[in-house]
């Protein structure tokens, strides 16, 4: 048995059976704050007893220490149930769940330069006196929380009352007690699927969203100095997770959006010129006519850095946070079913759910998924169609200044947008359910396959006319205005970006009000108010922003980094749009949590999870996008046909003239793919080169975590220092020391 496995065993063995009933609060103290809210239905509508009563949970809350009072809502419909715990029943829930907690720098270092020398343990004192890391050695480093009255001065206590725990950690540590097998043994999200309970959030502390409002809404706050460490204490890690990988991004957006507008003012101001090449075709040339390549080669180096310096980012705030050694132990979900197995291992029996049913049922969502894939392109394909028909039919066409508008293209991007709304509608109504289906056991095994599913989606959804424009166009259709079909791809990318930030804006922000406003008069129709709202029944009916809520919110932010990654050489004003619109986002979505939402159920997290992986992929595929679009799409490389060697046209007859036109055109594809292949072989090096000069982990982390499992021993554990064994010879021993020949 490890020495792991021994601390563990101990640990079961002293919080079994323990009685928690002296570790109660005065009710009427208004200095201890309720935390937890859990709403029960008084009356059930079909006259069906719940699978676990009222009474049920509160006996197991009351045994477990917790402390509860009850209360109508304004409607008496609904009991809300609001909790609270003693800090020593709080201490002693982190000791057994091994909670993460940051040490306190300066009695940390006092300790390691007393050290223990009862235990045998020398000082142990550390100083980095070239300044060799960017951390001094004693900040952030965290230990598990123990319960021991002698190691209770190293722990940081930064809180008003003197407590060590944030009130996110009071809120992770209340509801670990609620659930845990080994203490309520009460699956929150199992009650609300069976109906026992109606709901279950912490509460919202005034002050708090006050402080955090005043430090985190105002326009003046830049994306990289929002309140993280702020945003973290009261949300958790998962939530704060998702505004530091915003903040960082739209941060490097800035660098893009300065590029893209000067690039986009020299396409303005600087004339093109039409040039009649020696094979007769005349080719539309640009004053500076390696200006998209070089964008396009910018953009890409852009999304490379901008990958990589957010490893590091994510690292780094996953350090300061304790998240870096999260454990990856995960209950079972409550929606997974199976039947009963013992383990042959261990015995314990546990729910089975076999490979082979389980892979049928992944099949069968991803035939689906290909199935609505497919009606994307035809919808598509339909849309270009009705385009081709409007671009050349006379009564569309505008008058006076008016006529260089392309209607067709306008009509044909709106029905675009119009299609990617309810296409995307229709895969979340569908594939939730069928995610579900699936019957994942864990929630990161839940939330991989629907983030996948959900990247492969979307990419088609929302880019398959971009691809036909740029990819299918000139093909299919036999035309681009002046042999140029980069122009068209940069009206249909403005116009379908544009109106998709447009509407995505109203439904984030003007529709969850009108919703909101709705539930809450429905619910309080026909009765008759006479007391105010107690603030459990005002968030009661607030909308709620779990898990889903951060996945809505990192795929909106993945697929915004599509448009502006992999087909930005077209429309150089995308970064522009993303940074004003991410600008905008950081406070709809900051008011939203303070003010709009319950209070999340805090999550642990060490990053972004599986969207890392994403934003890889979508960096890859620009690589090959933007070359192509630069190569192909654009006429930045038809001067190649001038290369080659050809007899002046005018000795030829009819047939030679076809035939020289051909053998130029495939004497220009062949320098063209020389050329496509060509960008992305540097793209590619480019890439690898700076993957591998700018590590995942800066130097400074990887020491900062070796100093805190150094600490952990021998402040914490207090492991003995090595004892290296002297053997001491006795002078008056003789022994043979003759060397023999053989």
């Amino acid at each position: 048995m490890s020495v792991k496995q021994k601390l563990a065993y101990q640990k079961e063995k002293i919080f079994a059976n323990r009685d928690y009933g002296s570790m109660r609060l005065d009710i009427n103290d208004p200095s201890v704050h309720w935390d937890y809210t859990i709403a029960f239905k008084t009356t059930n509508a079909e006259g069906k007893q719940p699978p676990i009563s009222m009474e049920d949970i509160l006996r197991r809350l009351h045994a477990q220490g917790l402390q509860f009072r009850l209360y109508y809502s304004s409607t008496r419909d609904i009991v809300f149930c609001e909790i609270r715990c003693h800090y020593q029943r709080l201490k002693i829930e982190a000791d057994r769940i091994d909670m993460p907690v940051l040490l306190e720098p300066s009695e940390l270092q006092a300790t390691a330069e007393r050290g223990f020398e009862d235990l045998g343990i020398n000082p142990f004192p550390i100083s980095d006196v070239k300044k060799i890391y960017d951390f001094a050695p004693y900040e952030y480093i965290h230990a598990s929380f123990e319960d021991d009255d002698d190691k209770q001065y190293l722990f940081a206590k930064r809180n008003l009352d003197g407590t060590v725990f944030s009130p996110v950690k009071r809120m992770k540590l209340i509801e670990s007690i609620i659930i845990s097998k080994e203490c309520c043994d009460l699956d929150l999200d199992k009650l609300i699927l069976n109906g026992s309970i109606l709901a279950c959030y912490p509460l919202h502390n005034d002050e708090e969203v006050k402080i955090l409002a005043r430090d985190w809404i105002p326009a003046y706050r830049m994306p990289w100095n929002q309140p993280f460490d702020n945003i973290r204490e009261y949300f958790g890690e998962r939530i704060a997770f998702y505004f530091v990988y915003l903040g960082h991004y739209t941060t490097f957006m800035l660098y893009a959006a300065i590029f893209g507008v000067l690039v986009f003012t020299a396409q303005l101001f600087i004339k093109d010129t039409r040039t009649t090449l020696a094979s007769g075709e005349v080719l539309v040339v640009s004053h500076i006519p390696y200006l998209v390549p070089a964008f396009g080669l910018f953009m890409c180096v852009w999304s490379t850095l901008f990958l990589e310096t957010w490893k590091r980012e994510q690292n780094v705030w996953a350090m300061k946070w304790g998240m870096s050694d999260l454990a990856d132990d995960e209950n079972t979900r409550p929606q997974f079913t199976g039947e009963p197995f013992a383990s042959p291992i261990n015995g314990v029996t546990s729910l089975y759910f076999p490979p082979t049913k389980k892979y049928t049922r992944v099949a069968m969502s991803w035939s689906v998924l290909l199935l609505l894939i497919s009606i994307v392109f035809l919808l598509v394909g339909g849309i270009f169609r009705l385009r081709y028909v409007w671009t050349h039919d006379a009564a569309l066409k505008l008058p006076g200044v008016l006529s260089h508008i392309p209607v067709g293209s306008v009509l044909a991007s709106v029905a675009n947008v119009v299609q990617i709304t309810i296409m995307g509608k229709i895969y979340y109504k569908t594939f939730y359910s069928f995610n579900e289906y699936e019957n994942h056991e864990t929630d990161s095994q839940y939330e991989a396959s629907l983030v996948v599913k959900t990247f492969v989606f979307n990419f088609v959804n929302n880019f398959a006319a971009l691809f036909y424009t740029a990819f299918l166009k000139e093909s299919f259709e036999g035309e681009c205005k002046d042999s140029d079909c980069l122009g068209e791809l940069a009206y249909c990318l403005a116009l379908v970006f544009g109106i998709q930030l447009v509407v995505g804006n109203v439904r984030e922000i003007l529709l969850p009000r009108i919703f909101a406003w709705l539930n809450k008069r429905s619910i309080v129709k026909g009765h008759a108010v006479t007391e105010a709202l107690s603030d459990a029944e005002k968030q009661f009916y607030l909308s709620t922003y779990e898990w889903s809520g951060t996945f809505d919110d990192y795929t909106e932010m993945i697929t915004q980094f599509g448009y502006c990654s992999l087909f930005v050489v077209s429309f150089p004003l995308t970064p522009v749009l993303a940074l004003v619109n991410n600008y905008i986002e950081i406070r709809v979505d900051g008011f939203r949590l303070l003010f709009e939402n319950r209070r999340s159920r805090p999550r642990s997290a060490g990053g972004i999870g599986m969207w890392l992986q994403i934003v890889e992929w979508c960096t890859t595929i620009a690589i090959f996008t933007n070359a192509y679009v630069v190569v192909w799409t654009s006429n930045t490389f038809d001067f190649l046909k001038d290369t080659a060697l050809f007899t002046d046209p005018d000795v030829l007859d009819e047939y030679a003239k076809a035939q020289q036109a051909i053998a130029i055109d495939e004497y220009a594809k062949v320098q063209k793919l020389i050329a496509f292949v060509t960008f992305v072989a540097v793209m590619m090096v480019i890439r690898f080169f700076l993957s591998q000069v700018i590590p995942d982990v800066p130097a400074s982390v990887s020491a900062q975590l070796k100093r805190q499992q150094f600490f952990n021993n021998k402040a914490i554990f207090r492991l003995p220092d090595d004892v290296v064994s002297k053997f001491v010879a006795n002078k008056e021993d003789t022994f043979d020391m003759t060397i023999h020949d053989n």
